[in-house]
């Protein structure tokens, strides 16, 4: 995966799903908030809106896994409800947390930084090679290997 630092209001994306890079894809508003970080505290969000390419599969697999960790943690509430053993919720509790941090690394991209002196977006990209082509697509914006 790379970062990629594109202007925030005129990118140019490669014809290609950015999660997958597959062939078949639309394109679809992405909203992401992103936070601001100030003397180490979140003091507000910034709310980034961006048209992108995606297919349906990748789009919604994210909610999926979310959907599935609100199912188990539902259990664990209803298990807790029934006076089940501690051992027995804490297992569907701690299912429900893993199901929801995979799924939030499922969505199609991941807006990092806002800088709206520069009007930039540091974007992580999960595709090699559309990351490459979005750096090529829009002047060489900068990509940083994680």
């Amino acid at each position: 995966m790379k970062e990629v630092e594109v202007d925030a209001d005129d990118q140019h994306w490669p014809q290609k799903c950015c999660r997958c890079g597959g062939k078949a894809f639309s394109i679809r508003e992405y909203m992401e908030k992103v936070v601001i970080w100030s003397t180490g505290a979140v003091t507000k969000y910034d709310l980034v809106l961006l048209h992108i390419p995606v297919c349906g599969t990748c789009a919604s697999v994210h909610k999926i896994w979310l959907g599935a960790a609100a199912a188990l943690g539902a259990i664990g509430f209803i298990a807790n409800n029934a006076g089940k053993s501690i051992g027995f919720v804490l297992f569907w509790l701690v299912s429900a947390i893993v199901l929801a941090l995979v799924g939030v690394n499922k969505k199609p991209i991941k807006v990092l930084r806002f800088d709206k002196t520069r009007n930039r977006l540091r974007i992580r990209i999960y595709h090699d090679a559309v990351a490459a082509e979005l750096i090529r697509m829009n002047g060489g914006g900068g990509d940083k290997r994680r």
